[in-house]
Order: C-alpha cells, then structure tokens, then sequence
C-alpha cells in the first residue's frame, strides 16, 4: 500500500480515502488503517468480521456489529450468524451497564476494567485470557 505524507502524518493513499481513517490507539498512538471486529470460534474458526475506518468509536461499533449478528441481513453476508454461545470481549469495551446490556441481548462476556469493586476472580481472568489469545492468533495470521 502507498502512503502518503500530510502535516507530518502519515495517511493511507487516494485510493483508500473515505475507507481508511487516522485513529488513536493508547499502544500504537496516531495510526492510519481500519478498525476489524471479528467473530471467532474456540476452535479459531472466523465466522464473521465488519471493517471501519480507524476513528471509529469502538462500544457503537461493536453494538451494531452484535446486532447485525443476532438479525442477519442478506446485505451484510460479512457479519455472519449469531453465536451458538457466549461472546467474549477484551476490555476495551468498558462500561457496567454496557457489559449487563451485552450479556442480556447477545451474551457477551467482558471482564471490567479498572473496576477492583466488580473485578473477576482469577480462575475466570484466565479463562477468559486463554480464550481471547485465540482471537488474537486469529487476527495474526
């Protein structure tokens, strides 16, 4: 891919504009590229995906994404079916209220963030981090 050289920034080329954007990661800092949901399987099978730009807010994003999933539309083959069991979130999805509406309208599992008064146990923080590495070798490959 090309890129191109803005105010001492880097941006995708033409030909990705209105596709690509120029987010902010707390790891990365200023990036230019996409944000990618994914639906994995334990077993690492991908069974669903959305792409956006990278300024994309992530909580809207991944709640319209779930919504796709649980009301499957022709137009969006991308997003797959619904899950035959629980999601599994990292913890950039923060929010109580969010995680209780998640785990009642798609069973989505996040552990809290930054939240010691409602922190997991350490038997499920591993759990839950034995299978989001799963994710994570998915989106390496």
């Amino acid at each position: 891919m090309g890129v191109a050289v803005r105010n001492n920034r880097r941006i995708a080329a033409d030909w990705l504009d209105g596709i690509a954007g120029t987010g902010w990661s707390n790891r990365l800092g200023w990036y230019d590229g996409f944000h990618l949901l994914t639906a994995v399987t334990p077993a690492g099978v991908l069974t669903g995906y959305a792409v956006a730009p990278a300024q994309t807010k992530e909580q809207p994003y991944a709640e319209a994404f779930l919504a796709a999933q649980a009301s499957p539309a022709p137009r969006l083959p991308m997003v797959g079916a619904p899950a035959t069991g629980s999601y599994l979130a990292d913890t950039g999805f923060e929010g109580r209220e969010r995680h209780q509406r998640w785990a009642a309208c798609y069973g989505v599992l996040a552990p809290p963030r930054n939240d010691r008064q409602h922190a997991w146990p350490p038997p499920p923080r591993g759990w839950h981090a034995r299978l989001r590495q799963i994710v994570e070798v998915v989106h390496g490959k």
